[in-house]
């Protein structure tokens, strides 16, 4: 029973932590557009970027008065039988650009 009950509270573990990447990325994808959108330097957003989420890639596009930046992270499982399991959460954020 003692292995059952590890093993569930590992997954919930892990589903939290997941859920909580998931928002973060969110919340600096946001973050990131609304600073470019600005008129903060690019170079200076990313290395912002890679301050805040240094495991993610993010992708930045100035189109049509719209800034769009998008933040992926590949995510590895680490409950022991789904080791060999992996994922990407991405997220995305689009705002108007405020420059004249």
């Amino acid at each position: 029973m003692v292995p059952v009950l590890l093993s569930i509270a590992s997954v919930l573990l892990t589903a939290i932590a997941v859920g909580s990447t998931a928002i973060h990325l969110g919340d600096t994808a946001h973050d990131l557009a609304r600073a470019l959108a600005r008129g903060v330097p690019e170079v200076e957003v990313l290395s912002t970027a890679h301050q805040v989420a240094p495991d993610a890639d993010v992708h930045v596009t100035a189109d049509s008065g719209l800034v769009e930046v998008v933040v992926s992270q590949d995510i590895d499982v680490p409950v022991p039988l789904l080791d060999r399991f992996s994922f990407s959460i991405e997220r995305s954020a689009a705002v108007p650009s405020e420059q004249r």
